[in-house]
């Protein structure tokens, strides 16, 4: 999807520096994907200890397995 927007340019060279990224481009998508991980990751912490898993590893192993 194309979009214009108004970057902070030097918040944008940090990334670029962060992400390994050589466009502009592929620093505000490697950005975007690391923020989305990160809140993924958070919400999955605010569950612990919240919810019941009654299976054991064996079981899991196979679940996994099936797909």
């Amino acid at each position: 999807m194309r979009t214009t927007i108004d970057v902070n340019e030097g918040l944008l060279r940090r990334a670029k520096e962060l992400t390994g990224a050589k466009t502009m481009r592929e620093a505000v998508n490697r950005s975007l994907e690391e923020t989305v991980r990160h809140r993924e990751i958070q919400a999955l912490r605010g569950m612990f200890g919240k919810v019941r898993l009654r299976w054991n590893l064996k079981e899991f192993l196979e679940f996994r397995r099936r797909g």
